[in-house]
């Protein structure tokens, strides 16, 4: 029966240190599944809803592309006809039907940020930076109609008298502006730019701020009320939708800039090293070389976003609220769509959101082909939105895309990976699919060194990832619908594992020969710490040296020929080590073990062992504990060469004779293994008394001493004690020379 218990028990221990093993090793999970995730990297003409479940959205399409860095502005006449205003050329296009663009109005300025309908036909244009405001009829006739202080135009409103209204900077006014082109500053808050504006149905007008970020609506008659104090730098595009709540973008950057300014990181400070104390004991310690190493930033990786911000509501009875707000990206444009509600450009890479005015819900309609958006013109079934970085006109419709497909943000695994199996949960409606491929690299962003894209992955159950092992993986996915059906993705999880990193030892301290120390037991006897086969009488010895109970864990003793070795080990993954130490004579190269899968970095060594020598030990740090047999890896280090000594110096006296009223006694010390550590002297029975080398230095196994008694009275013998490195002593007695006879 007690061999069935035993072998119960071992069965068990060998099933927890396999589970022990399992968990250490798993493999990693990468999961794609929210909304948040999803955002992370990027979609095309894939809607991702606030439950995470991605589909095809609405139609996203490139309507016209001027070749130009930016589109600032987009305006309709009379009769329909859209133009968009770009820089840094300074031009306004015309846009066909079909979206090609022709140059309408070319000025001799760089940028034009705003343009309206002007009455009669024709367009108001604002320039920057002279800060200028042309009337430019149908046929591209341009007049200057007004010309302010200000060098920039930033928004432009009409009232149904035909009254035309100016934002400016770098002085923030308000312009009103006659049908004649005469100007008065009609509110001049105290802001640096005067960023948008909005003409309400009553005759409010809406202005926006920077330098600060503020709303305010102005009377006719000039005065300002403020709405809203963001806190921001800078608040942008009012909107307004039919039932009266005003909608604001809000950001920390300068006006014109497609991208919101993030703050200077605050610069790292090192830390002051540490003054450790100082300690008698010569212990020796060595330390592992290390290398410097390079470390990536992620700098330009796929995914970079572009500062934070917020979109704030103000409702009609002047209540306001924050509606959405991100940390990583900024709303640059905002519009009232109905059939889509509060659709906002973000800048983290031309994101597109549908924002639910009453749950507050966002939901990802797709992404611009440029990295930015700047302004949006609603028209009938389709909205269309000025970008940046390249400079175009996109359309988004309400029918929905036919194909799309997700990018995922790059997954660092940290270090080399073996990838495990891609897996996903989808609904395919019949005739519409998704398709899954991978590529990896070890560069943060994907360049020419990736591998190219996988075919696609056929079990969504899971399939072994084909892309080679390297530091990043990224995933795509293809999304094929029909004009009444989307395929929905929930979610794709991919699993890898980490190649396993070689534990490192980075330093061996020797302490000094016989420094042992010891920790307590409920029994009243004590053990050396790190001497597991401690000698049942040297654990007596100990326990009965002690007084007033077992010493504190720590405390430090003194057991001669016993030698304490301690180390520093980590593992760059965590692992759980066990450690191995070795010795070898010096000039052998055969390695002895004298301690096997110690678990804690400490080992006492019986030298009493081995014959005398200089010895050196070896530490090997393993993590066989959390790794498979054939990942495991093993580091190792040596230390410095540790003495045995067995024997005590021998000590040969060379002469005893009087000089004077005193005696000098010459003598020559030598020890076979290690360093004369120290000489002594007592005349007599007195006290003893240091002596120094002939030298001055003891550094050798064999020393010559000079020791001078300068009043030997009627003293007859003089005891020397000589004591070696490892702490082995001798004392001999030396006869001293008989005074003369006094006469």
């Amino acid at each position: 029966m007690r061999a069935r218990v035993v072998s119960s028990l071992a069965a068990g221990l060998v099933i927890a240190a396999t589970l022990g093993l399992a968990l250490q090793a798993a493999p990693s999970f990468w999961v794609t599944a929210t909304q948040a995730e999803w955002l992370k990297g990027r979609v095309e003409q894939v809607a991702v809803d606030a439950f995470g479940r991605a589909m095809l959205g609405p139609s996203l399409t490139t309507l016209a592309d001027p070749a130009t860095a930016v589109v600032w502005s987009l305006a309709t006449d009379a009769g329909g006809t859209v133009y968009a205003g770009t820089g840094h050329d300074g031009r306004v296009y015309r846009l066909s039907a079909t979206g090609t663009p022709t140059v309408f109005f070319d000025s001799s300025e760089a940028e034009v940020h705003a343009m309206t309908a002007a009455p009669g036909g024709g367009l108001f244009v604002a320039t920057s930076p002279e800060g200028r405001i042309y009337r430019v009829s149908a046929t591209g006739d341009a007049t200057t109609f007004f010309d302010p202080e200000e060098r920039y135009i930033w928004a432009l409103a009409t009232d149904t008298a035909g009254r035309l209204y100016a934002a400016t900077g770098d002085r923030g006014v308000v312009y009103r502006i006659s049908t004649i082109g005469q100007g008065e500053a009609l509110f001049t808050p105290k802001a640096d730019h005067v960023t948008g504006l909005l003409m309400r149905a009553d005759g409010t007008l809406l202005a926006t701020t920077a330098g600060p970020g503020r709303l305010f609506s102005i009377g006719t008659d000039g005065r300002g009320f403020l709405m809203l104090d963001s806190g921001f730098t800078e608040v942008r595009q009012p909107v307004v939708d039919r039932t009266g709540q005003v909608f604001v973008a809000a950001l920390n950057g300068t006006p014109g800039s497609s991208t919101s300014a993030s703050p200077e990181p605050t610069p790292s400070v090192a830390a002051a090293p540490s003054t450790g104390g100082v300690s008698v004991d010569v212990v020796s310690v060595t330390i592992a070389g290390t290398a410097s190493a390079t470390v990536s930033t992620g700098a330009g990786s796929a995914g970079a976003s572009g500062g934070s911000g917020a979109i704030f509501r103000v409702m009609p009875d002047g209540l306001w609220d924050r509606l959405w707000s991100s940390d990583d990206a900024s709303p640059l444009m905002l519009a009232i769509d109905e059939a889509r509600g509060l659709v906002v450009a973000t800048s983290h890479e031309g994101q597109l959101l549908s924002i639910d005015r009453t749950t507050a819900v966002a939901t990802v309609l797709g992404q611009l082909p440029s990295a930015q958006g700047t302004a949006a013109l609603v028209q009938p079934n389709r909205l269309l939105v000025a970008t940046a970085n390249p400079g175009r006109v996109s359309a988004l419709t309400s029918a929905r895309a036919l194909s799309g497909q997700v990018e995922s943000k790059v997954y660092d695994s940290g270090r080399l990976a073996t990838w495990g199996a891609i897996s996903w949960r989808a609904e395919t409606p019949g005739g519409t699919a998704v398709a899954i491929s991978t590529r990896s690299g070890n560069s943060s962003a994907p360049d020419d060194t990736w591998s190219a894209w996988s075919s696609p992955y056929a079990v969504a159950d899971g399939t072994t990832v084909t892309s080679p092992p390297a530091r990043y993986l990224q995933w795509r996915a293809a999304f094929t619908g029909t004009a009444a059906a989307t395929p929905t993705l929930t979610s794709v999880t991919v699993a890898s594992r980490g190649r396993n990193q070689r534990p490192r030892v980075d330093s061996i301290t020797v302490h000094p020969p016989g420094v042992v120390f010891q920790k307590p037991y409920s029994t009243g006897e004590t053990e050396i710490a790190g001497f597991p086969e401690e000698p049942h009488e040297r654990r007596l010895a100990a326990a009965g040296s002690s007084s007033g109970g077992a010493p504190a864990l720590g405390k430090r003793v003194l057991q001669p020929g016993l030698q304490t070795f301690q180390w520093k080990a980590e593992d760059p993954d965590g692992d759980v080590l066990h450690f191995d130490v070795w010795i070898r004579r010096e000039g052998d190269t055969r390695w002895q073990p004298i301690g096997r899968e110690l678990s804690e970095p400490l080992l006492v060594w019986d030298t009493t062992t081995v014959p005398g020598g200089r010895y050196v030990a070896r530490v090997d740090a393993r993590d066989t504990a959390s790794q498979t047999v054939d990942a495991a890896l093993t580091g190792t280090l040596e230390s410095t060469p540790v003495p045995v000594d067995h024997a005590p110096p021998t000590v040969r006296v060379v002469s005893a004779t009087r000089r004077g009223t005193g005696v000098v006694i010459t003598l020559d010390v030598t020890d076979a293994e290690s360093v004369v550590a120290s000489v002594d002297v007592s005349i007599d029975g007195t006290r003893w008394r240091t002596v120094t080398a002939a030298d001055m230095l003891f550094d050798t196994r064999t020393e010559r001493v000079v020791i001078e008694v300068t009043e030997p009275g009627q003293a007859t013998q003089a005891m020397v004690r000589a004591t070696d490195q490892v702490g082995n002593s001798t004392a001999v007695a030396v006869p001293l020379p008989p005074a003369a006879p006094q006469r």
